[in-house]
């Protein structure tokens, strides 16, 4: 491929050899050509599966090539070119198929037939009758109506050419030559304008819309004059709606490219000017960009990873230039937002507050931020980009009782809550990778939730177990394994390793400040309590979760269930401690807690047939003590009302442990 490179510019590269092999016998007058074609590059494109054969066994020549062609969205589209050429006469079908869920394929067919005028310079022409066919594009089928095409002296002339279907047209009608005279019209109606930007692959942003109106062309093969008028219908830019688009253009050979002026309307309630210019030829664009309530979900995929659910608009200026691979942004406006920051699963809002845009970056600059309950803070920060990809961003956040996380669900996080927080908190993130750094005080409404353990492992962690003595067969386990193609799953497509995740945080819990840890999601086990305490946490998802502080309960309750048929309330006694030393699972717990029963026999506390049977109110008292994991739990009873004799003969009927449980589960 070299040779071709240098010696005639061809833009080819080959990957793997190309073989040619075949025949030429002059004798006969006969010919035969085959090629394999593995995998080259043409002028950027990939082409894989090449073949090509040729052959006039009478005095036709045939010639048949396929090949798979490489599309800019990473589908592969497969060609196949029939031509059968015989005295003066060409036909030529070509047709094409994807292998994409959605269905782009069809066929042109078309009959060609030469002829040369007379004279002592004479000039091939060609007379292309198009034949009618059907083209399928995004499963949708379109016509290719019956037109002819003369070519002659330079001079392109299409006799109404038409691409229809019902409500939508692309009609073609002219003449294109070097003459200012001649002149070609394209008319579109609701015309999907991403079909034309497919064809100049401009798809770093995508755009959508329905476009109609018309395109003048005139001496378009020497200083090409080129105007237009045109009305998108509901024009988008990266599945954002901007509105109505009233697009006018003109051709200016000094670029070379269109100039442009765009009116984009919502109605009653945005209005967005665009001026500039892009050029096809270069891949390049400026446009200035004058916002007035303009629909920002076009940034969407740009944030995506931080930032969800974009509600946004803005006024001001703003400048989009470069390559159509080397976009940037330049200007300044102001915004009013509501988006979701995702890893903190809490919605943010501005009010009208200032975004600074300058090459690679939007800025924030203690900008005043907003939960959606009304609770303010300061921002500070910004996100840097490379023509809008590699984003990596930074953020400082100061909040007065901000929502400053809110999840339902651990996921893979262990932990999740709702916690307003006064304080700091730092993002910083990009290349695959987070890290927030946290600072804060807990505020009102504020709940944070430990699961201990997953919920298959529920049944495993009941801090109160009974076993079953009761002998037992012992069994062989057998195993037995079917192949059924059901159990096999199909690998999904790599989208590399997740993201990176690191939490520090540093947390002042207050007695506003609900916890809770869950032992048995099942069961519905669990400890929630109101306390104080500082903590240091540190979370790394390829990695530990680390707590360290000590925290002191000022009140709560322990739901507990035994073997999911008794289910009691003990209610936390003050001053109670939960102790964090590293590992959540391994906290030192010195928690007292008491359930009350109100009225209990006092001859069912003891078998001393002196008792009365008058009924009594008896605190049931639990410790617990030793790691969260494995704690030690130790039952007494408290009896206020009754005589210290009658409390002694109590005390001789539970002295030990295992009576002492019984009598617990009875109360219970």
């Amino acid at each position: 491929a070299e040779f071709f490179k240098k010696m005639f510019f061809i833009p080819l590269d080959i990957h793997f050899p190309v073989t040619l092999k075949g025949y030429v016998n002059d004798v006969d007058g006969r010919l035969q050509v085959e090629g394999a074609f593995p995998s080259l590059t043409y002028n950027g494109t990939l082409y894989e599966s090449g073949t090509l054969f040729c052959e006039n066994p009478s005095n036709q020549l045939n010639c048949r090539l396929r090949g798979n062609m490489l599309m800019g969205s990473g589908a592969m589209l497969t060609l196949s070119v029939n031509a059968e050429a015989e005295q003066d006469r060409l036909k030529t079908k070509v047709n094409w198929g994807n292998n994409t869920d959605v269905t782009y394929g069809g066929e042109f067919s078309a009959i060609t037939r030469f002829s040369k005028t007379k004279g002592k310079s004479p000039i091939l022409q060609a007379d292309i009758d198009i034949l009618p066919t059907t083209v399928v594009l995004n499963d949708t089928i379109w016509n290719i109506r019956s037109s002819h095409v003369a070519i002659d002296s330079g001079r392109v002339h299409v006799d109404n050419f038409l691409f229809e279907r019902p409500g939508q047209h692309l009609r073609v009608d002219g003449k294109i030559a070097k003459q200012e005279t001649d002149s070609c019209i394209i008319d579109l109606k609701n015309i999907d304008v991403q079909y034309v930007l497919d064809i100049v692959k401009f798809d770093d942003v995508e755009f959508g819309g329905l476009a109609t109106g018309k395109v003048c062309l005139k001496n378009i093969l020497d200083k090409p004059d080129l105007k237009t008028r045109l009305n998108v219908h509901n024009f988008t830019v990266n599945k954002g709606l901007m509105g109505e688009a009233d697009i006018k253009g003109v051709w200016d050979n000094d670029l070379p490219g269109i100039r442009l002026e765009a009116d984009i309307e919502e109605k009653n309630l945005s209005a967005t000017r665009v001026t500039g210019f892009v050029s096809p030829k270069l891949k390049a664009l400026d446009l200035r960009i004058e916002a007035d309530s303009t629909n920002l979900d076009l940034l969407e995929p740009y944030f995506e990873g931080i930032f969800s659910e974009l509600d946004a608009r803005a006024n001001g200026l703003v400048r989009l230039h470069g390559g159509f691979k080397t976009l940037d942004f330049e200007g300044g406006v102001r915004v009013n937002l509501d988006a979701k920051v995702d890893i903190i699963n809490s919605y943010l809002q501005l009010h009208g507050d200032s975004v600074y845009i300058s090459h690679g970056e939007f800025a924030l600059k203690d900008a005043r931020i907003f939960d959606r309950e009304g609770n303010s803070g300061r921002v500070t920060g910004a996100l840097r980009h490379k023509h809008l990809k590699n984003l990596t961003y930074q953020f400082d956040i100061l909040g007065d009782n901000l929502l400053m996380y809110n999840t339902n669900d651990p996921g893979d996080m262990l932990f999740y809550g709702k916690v307003y927080g006064t304080g700091e908190v730092y993002l910083e993130g990009g290349n695959n990778a987070m890290n927030i750094d946290v600072n804060i005080t807990t505020g009102e409404n504020t709940t944070f939730t430990y699961v201990t353990g997953l919920t298959t492992e529920a049944t495993n962690n009941q801090f109160i177990t009974f076993v079953d003595k009761t002998p037992k067969r012992v069994q062989d386990s057998i195993r037995t394994e079917f192949y059924h193609f059901a159990d096999l799953h199909k690998k999904k497509e790599d989208d590399g390793p997740p993201m990176d995740l690191r939490i520090n945080m540093l947390i002042d819990a207050t007695p506003d400040a609900a916890m809770k840890v869950v032992m048995d999601p099942v069961a519905g086990d669990n400890i929630t309590a109101r306390g104080s305490g500082n903590f240091q946490v540190s979370f790394y998802n390829k990695g530990d979760f680390r707590m360290f502080g000590t925290y002191v309960i000022d009140q709560g309750m322990y739901k507990i269930s035994m073997k999911e048929i008794i289910h009691k309330d003990f209610t936390l006694q003050s001053g109670s401690t939960v102790t964090f030393t590293g590992d959540p699972y391994l906290a030192n717990l010195d928690v007292q807690a008491v359930h009350t029963v109100n009225s209990v026999s006092l001859s069912d506390l003891s078998t001393d047939a002196s008792l009365t049977q008058s009924t009594v109110k008896v605190n049931c008292l639990m410790n617990l003590t030793g790691s969260l994991a494995n704690p030690t739990i130790k039952f007494d009873l408290e009896l206020p009302s009754i005589s210290e004799e009658d409390r002694e003969l109590v005390r001789s009927a539970t002295s030990t442990e295992e009576q002492m449980n019984t009598q617990i589960i009875y109360l219970l």
